[in-house]
């Protein structure tokens, strides 16, 4: 039997980060706009002998208008996610590092624009994405797509490839 107890964690930074460049169908960004996220999670199993797995975040996104052209934005992002157990005679830590951002232009009823992230987790390996993205608003309808690549390396799972998406 096991018991699972998390609380918010990467989603979170990455939802803050959607929700900092504004509502869906509004204009260009005209000021700063941030968000400062942390928590912390408990995966603990029942099981006699086994270990819980603690994980603590701090992260957080800004936006921005980013020129004096009209519709022209950024938003940058960034999160640290300490991760560790102990007990047993054993020890677990590991660091996850991510950094991204997008430009983007946006209109009263669209944005487009692209984005590059990295991602590095110590002992795991790292990532790093890239890719274009357009979204239309047709009221309270969204209409969205995405592509790009993506390349990982640095542990036996590495790899290379593509994406695309919408919705």
């Amino acid at each position: 039997m096991q018991k699972r107890t998390t609380m918010m964690g990467t989603a979170c930074v990455l939802a803050a980060a959607a929700l900092t460049a504004g509502p869906a169908a509004a204009g260009t960004l005209t000021d700063f706009a941030g968000a400062l996220n942390t928590s912390f999670s408990n995966s603990d199993n029942s099981q006699s002998g086994s270990q819980s797995v603690k994980s603590w975040l701090l992260g957080g996104s800004a936006a921005m208008p980013l020129s004096t052209f009209d519709g022209l934005n950024a938003q940058v992002d960034a999160s640290y996610t300490h991760n560790w157990s102990s007990g047993n005679g054993q020890h677990f830590s590991r660091e996850d590092w991510n950094f991204g951002g997008s430009a983007f232009w946006a209109g009263m009823d669209s944005r487009i624009g692209i984005n590059a992230s990295y991602s590095n987790l110590n002992r795991a390996g790292h990532l790093t994405n890239g890719g274009a993205f357009a979204e239309y608003y047709f009221g309270a309808i969204t209409a969205m797509g995405k592509g790009g690549w993506l390349s990982g390396g640095g542990s036996g799972a590495g790899g290379h490839g593509n994406y695309l998406g919408g919705a």
